[in-house]
């Protein structure tokens, strides 16, 4: 049996049919309702409410997030009623993390609010009087589900409002018009879904005197000519902000989401969005394939960094605008954004170690709990992100503030995150999330309590690993268990079996990048390489004189630990390495543990 089929057979998957599946999936465009966990009646629901509004010449408010799940649903969703559809009585909204909240809010509703009666416009400085008053439709977009006071407010001011979302739902659901609700996908995929959905009508639009968003260019543009959608149109382009949102937002890469993720990758690498292509030049990657890598650590933290610090109405514009003098300048704001980002969480994960090393490292104590009055809230999520990886246990980050804090948080496999929390919902203001990503708002005199109630409940406990065993303030940090899949041989590994591994792709949650372990390794060669010398360059060997090469991002510290000649075992994964234009495999090393002789 060959070393991919066990790798298969290791994941469930057996027959040549399963296998076949995976490694070509069906592309999305053949994906029903019914695939989605969505029913044709909530469907055609909100397909013929958001018709009402073009017959009727109705504003439209579309109420994103953001995140890049947020923004890349906004796009899509936009764009396809105003440039598709021709409806231009369709206006973008995305709110301010600081002034506006998390999700739908009632301070977003107000500013959506100002923008309908022409009091307020953030997208030009011309205000637009309301001529008539009847009912608007307001749809959100990876918020809402939860938003039961919020839609209620919205409700009283005139709107009908229609919620997509997929984050966990409670045991009642808010009292929309139209609900479109999965934890099957992002809701960038939902967004998409129901944009083609809307184009299998052809609906006859009046004519329309919109509120213009500053998307597409600074200067004024001409209004379109109404006109009739042709009979069939193609999706496809926008699959590229679907692979986006799914890899970023951590969506599972299996079913749904590997079909998004794998042929989204692929139109990705060839977009026609000139934002995105300047992106990609500014991230510095645009000479390479882009993969899950790329797109979780280059491209998603830049789209999202606009909205951790300032406002993510510059990162939806970059998606969508047609200047490329304009999509120059965005990147470039969004580039300096992330930078900015990067210092303070650097700053901030220091911080977070040191009071994680002295935090009680029992089973007991389910969730590590970390806060500080000078961590950013746009930030907490990335802190609770690295202790997560570097603890191997659920973590959660609160900002403190005066009176109210915010907290993010990040799971392991097996902790569902929302349902825990929610266990101790009487001391939150709000709560909410994925079972490996959460988000709530205390009040600040009521975080020690929280604490407490976490440390002393055994029942949550969680039990720890110690591989690694890097070292703060002389206390061993446990670190996350890896999954190994197969034991390799050294004679087994060449860049033949790496090209086998890429049928795999994409790599990502629930779908992770085939991790092996060899045991009995001679170290042939030790050297630190990186600017501050933090990443660790090894070859090593068997009695047989097969020699690898492989390196270590962040393992410098064990320099201290090995030298030439000791025995080691290594989990790793393969990866190509394609220096001075020869392609060979070089070993990804994860973890050390040297063995005693």
């Amino acid at each position: 049996m060959t070393i991919l089929e066990q790798i298969f057979i290791k994941r469930g998957m057996k027959t040549k049919k399963e296998i076949e599946k995976f490694i070509n999936p069906p592309k999305p465009e053949t994906f029903t309702a019914n695939d989605f966990g969505l029913t044709k009646t909530g469907l055609k629901k909100a397909v013929d409410r958001i018709q009402k509004s073009f017959k009727n010449n109705k504003p439209i408010f579309i109420h994103g997030d953001y995140d890049v799940d947020g923004i890349c649903a906004t796009a899509i969703l936009w764009e396809a009623i105003y440039f598709n559809l021709s409806y231009q009585n369709v206006h973008p909204f995305i709110p301010h993390r600081t002034n506006h909240g998390y999700g739908l809010t009632l301070k977003s509703i107000e500013e959506i609010q100002r923008q309908r009666t022409g009091t307020l416009s953030c997208y030009d400085d011309t205000n637009h009087s309301n001529k008539n008053s009847q009912k608007a439709l307001l749809i959100t977009l990876d918020c809402g589900i939860t938003a039961f006071e919020e839609i209620k407010y919205a409700n009283s001011l005139g709107f009908e409002v229609i919620v997509l979302d997929h984050h966990e739902k409670d045991k009642k659901l808010p009292k929309a018009c139209a609900i479109l609700h999965s934890t099957q996908v992002c809701s960038t995929a939902l967004a998409w879904f129901l944009s083609k959905n809307l184009q299998l009508f052809e609906p006859e639009l009046l004519e329309s005197e919109p509120i213009r968003p500053e998307l597409t260019a600074r200067r004024p543009r001409s209004r379109r000519p109404q006109s009739r959608r042709p009979t069939t149109y193609n999706l496809q382009p926008n699959l590229d902000l679907v692979a986006l949102a799914t890899i970023a937002d951590l969506e599972p890469l299996i079913n749904l989401n590997r079909s998004f993720a794998k042929y989204g990758l692929e139109e990705l690498n060839q977009t026609q969005r000139i934002g995105l292509q300047e992106l990609i030049k500014i991230a510095g990657i645009e000479n390479r394939k882009i993969g899950t890598y790329e797109v979780g650590w280059m491209l998603g933290p830049r789209l999202n960094a606009m909205g951790r610090l300032e406002s993510a109405l510059d990162s939806l514009r970059l998606l969508c605008t047609h200047d490329r003098t304009r999509a120059k300048e965005l990147a470039q704001k969004l580039n300096e954004a992330n930078y900015q980002r990067q210092e303070m969480t650097k700053k901030a994960v220091e911080q977070a170690r040191q009071i994680a090393s002295s935090y009680p490292l029992t089973p007991s104590s389910s969730l590590l709990i970390l806060s500080h009055s000078d961590w950013h809230e746009g930030i907490i999520g990335l802190i609770a992100s690295k202790m997560t990886e570097e603890f191997g246990r659920p973590t959660l980050a609160i900002s403190i503030g005066e009176t109210v804090s915010k907290g993010s948080a990040r799971s392991i496999e097996g902790f569902n995150l929302v349902e825990n929390l929610r266990l101790h919902q009487d001391l939150l203001i709000n709560v909410g999330g994925h079972p490996m990503a959460a988000g709530l708002t205390i009040k600040t005199a009521k975080i020690a309590e929280f604490t407490d109630r976490f440390s002393n409940d055994l029942s949550q406990g969680v039990p720890l690993s110690t591989q690694g065993d890097p070292l703060w303030n002389g206390k061993a940090v446990p670190q996350q268990k890896f999954k190994v899949d197969l034991n390799l041989n050294p004679s087994d590994i060449s860049f033949d079996l790496y090209q086998q591994l890429q049928s795999l792709e994409p790599f990502g949650l629930g779908n992770p990048q085939p991790l092996f372990q060899t045991k009995g390794l001679i170290i042939n060669e030790l050297k630190l390489v990186g600017k501050e010398n933090q990443h660790l360059k090894l070859k090593v060997a068997d009695d047989k004189a097969n020699i690898l090469d492989s390196i270590g991002f962040s393992l410098g510290f064990w320099a201290n630990e090995l030298k030439v000649g000791d025995q080691v075992n290594l989990i790793y994964y393969l990866e190509k390495d394609d220096f001075n234009g020869n392609q060979k495999v070089q070993l990804r090393v994860k973890t050390i543990e040297k063995v005693a002789l």
